[in-house]
């Protein structure tokens, strides 16, 4: 697991981190890109990584338990470009890092070959994590979702509930359950509560309404699948969802 490292985040990042590392046997490695300006040679950036190696000490110092952790500080003029390169050196599977860096960075998207988890975090995080809900898109990227809330609720004890947008015909939404409870009987989950939510008239998106279900409860991690679009790295239904909730998000693509 690679964590991209952002001092005001780290604690809280580390904790899904930490519990999808428990679950897969793994371990961790926490990078801090040192963004060096261009005109910069990297040979003349002595002292440039010690504020870098500074916070990694401290954040050291904060967390606790018995993973096996690497830590790096790379000072780079492409910040995406010292992620790529440690994903590729590291055999990294699985990317934790910030939706917002994430969102908008086609490079880093498409050139990735692990799970990436865009993660935007909110305050009130310890309520946050007792609570997970998976907005159960089709396909792979839901079923990475699926996993991850399984891994957090192991380490966690989280409440998991799944929620599905219903917009296909019958037939493949039947499928689409058979699905979720092929995932569920997979991964030895406990029986989860599973809800089905429809749009109100035949016009309307399902998104307005999966919201208000969401917000039905207060605190709660909201992991959202990319969706299954081929020209963009994510749906606009993801990024809507995501957008319109006030939960700690989790959007994961496989």
């Amino acid at each position: 697991v690679l964590m991209v490292f952002d001092k005001r985040s780290a604690e809280r990042m580390y904790k899904m981190a930490s519990s999808i590392a428990k679950d897969k046997d793994g371990e961790i490695t926490v990078l801090d890109v040192v963004n060096v300006p261009r005109q910069t040679p990297l040979s003349l950036t002595h002292g440039f990584g010690d504020k870098g190696l500074k916070a990694i000490e401290e954040f050291k110092r904060e967390i606790t338990g018995s993973l096996r952790n690497r830590y790096l500080v790379r000072l780079a003029h492409d910040p995406t470009e010292a992620i790529l390169q440690t994903t590729e050196e590291q055999d990294i599977n699985t990317l934790l890092i910030d939706f917002d860096f994430l969102k908008n960075n086609r490079k880093l998207l498409s050139l990735t070959t692990c799970d990436v988890i865009g993660i935007r975090l909110r305050k009130p995080f310890e309520d946050d994590i007792k609570n997970i809900i998976v907005s159960y898109d089709k396909g792979r990227h839901s079923d990475l979702g699926f996993e991850i809330a399984n891994s957090i609720q192991k380490v966690e004890e989280s409440k998991i509930r799944v929620i599905r947008g219903v917009v296909e015909n019958q037939g493949d939404e039947t499928e689409i359950v058979n699905r979720i409870n092929e995932k569920m009987f997979e991964l030895n989950l406990p029986k989860i509560q599973f809800e089905k939510v429809y749009p109100k008239t035949k016009n309307m998106l399902v998104s307005s309404e999966l919201t208000k279900n969401f917000n039905k409860v207060n605190d709660g991690v909201l992991i959202l699948g990319a969706g299954n679009q081929a020209d963009e790295a994510f749906s606009l239904k993801a990024l809507e969802l995501a957008d319109k909730t006030t939960k700690t998000v989790l959007i994961v693509r496989n």
